[in-house]
């Protein structure tokens, strides 16, 4: 039983890392119509910075992850001004989808030549020793993992639910109008 326990705190985790993706997805989906198969590549450039500047430079993570956070959405907001957002202007859904997976590809391989294929881990924000209610053992990494998806799901709720609100109001009086 303890074990089957210790497995299902592991799959919260991973499933709470999977809802984040899953987030960004259709986030992107809601804002351009277009799935980005390329965000994973993203992801993987901001850990790797962030493990350059805070395990490699020896930078405090509370500055490396920020600024590994910023740098790459800098990259992000280059790449997709040259290439994504006006795909969405010339190209249809499909080719869009394949240009996203031709970015990623693009992405995984210069992170490849740079970083190279062995697993990097970056050390515990908040300590190593799990903490133990009992025989369970749940990592202090699982808070920031559970944390940080909660905290970013309710702000993405709020500003569409905001944002639909608003859209709500503009378009009621054209709804309701008669036609003649």
């Amino acid at each position: 039983m303890l074990e089957f326990l210790q497995i299902c705190i592991g799959g919260l985790v991973v499933g709470s890392i999977y809802a984040a993706i899953a987030l960004g997805f259709s986030l992107v989906y809601r804002v351009t119509g277009a799935i980005n198969l390329s965000q994973g590549g993203f992801a993987i450039v901001a850990a790797m910075i962030g493990h350059t500047l805070g395990v490699a430079w020896g930078w405090p993570l509370w500055v490396a992850i920020p600024s590994a956070v910023a740098a790459t959405v800098g990259l992000g907001v280059a790449i997709g001004a040259f290439t994504f957002v006006p795909a969405l202007e010339r190209l249809s859904n499909a080719n869009v989808l394949m240009l996203t997976a031709g970015l990623l590809t693009i992405i995984e391989g210069v992170a490849l030549v740079v970083w190279g294929s062995q697993p990097y881990a970056m050390p515990p924000f908040s300590g190593e020793a799990p903490l133990v209610f009992g025989p369970i053992r749940l990592p202090t990494q699982a808070f920031w993992v559970f944390g940080s998806t909660a905290v970013c799901i309710t702000a993405l709720w709020w500003l569409v639910a905001r944002q639909n609100s608003a859209r709500d109001c503009a378009l009621a009086p054209k709804i309701r109008r008669p036609r003649v």
